[in-house]
């Protein structure tokens, strides 16, 4: 279940050891933002992409994928209210709840 609410349109996530720092990201709704992506894992890529659900079915958004050790901010159009999912498409393992509200 979703354990975060937005805090404002600039987020950031660290992606370290085939983890994400987060389980569960916020935006605000009907807002474009941004989410900054710190990969320290060198020689390792990474991406962070958005779902509609984690059946992976509807890409709300994909990012670029990074090779550490890089960061990179993604510009996300505004979304609608609701809980998605998020994950690195490289390693799907990394992932959580997304929630726009």
């Amino acid at each position: 279940m979703a354990t975060c609410s937005p805090t404002g349109t600039a987020l950031k996530i660290e992606a370290q050891n085939l983890h994400f720092d987060t389980k569960c990201l916020a935006a605000p709704a009907e807002t474009p933002f941004t989410i900054t992506m710190d990969n320290q894992e060198n020689g390792v890529p990474h991406n962070v992409a958005i779902y509609q659900s984690p059946s992976r079915s509807k890409a709300l958004f994909r990012g670029r994928t990074v090779v550490g050790v890089a960061t990179v901010t993604y510009r996300v159009a505004a979304l609608p209210p609701g809980t998605y999912y998020f994950q690195c498409d490289v390693h799907p393992q990394m992932n959580g709840a997304f929630v726009v509200g």
